[in-house]
């Protein structure tokens, strides 16, 4: 599937949360760029073999989280976030 001549066109500060989720066709150049910062401020992990709780992590910015293996299964992956017990910073 091919999208062409798609109408839709806004500048880069026009976007808001209310497009997250849609398509959207972005024209511009890129003058200055930052790192990507997590949203997590306290999180938790399943593991998706044996469904153990692996946390929970407190993140602080910055911070990578390596997770390594699972304590009860032994397996490295894949992990899944636990979203009962996550909180989310807010900005």
């Amino acid at each position: 599937m091919k999208i062409a001549e798609f109408v839709a066109l806004d500048n880069i500060r026009d976007l808001r949360q209310r497009d997250i989720g849609k398509l959207i066709r972005i024209e511009g150049v890129v003058t200055k760029r930052t790192g990507v910062f997590s949203q997590l401020k306290k999180v938790s992990f399943v593991c998706n073999r044996c469904y153990e709780v692996k946390g929970p992590f407190f993140i602080h910015k910055g911070e990578e989280i390596k997770l390594g293996s699972c304590a009860v299964c032994q397996s490295k992956g894949p992990f899944s976030i636990d979203k009962k017990s996550t909180i989310y910073r807010n900005y």
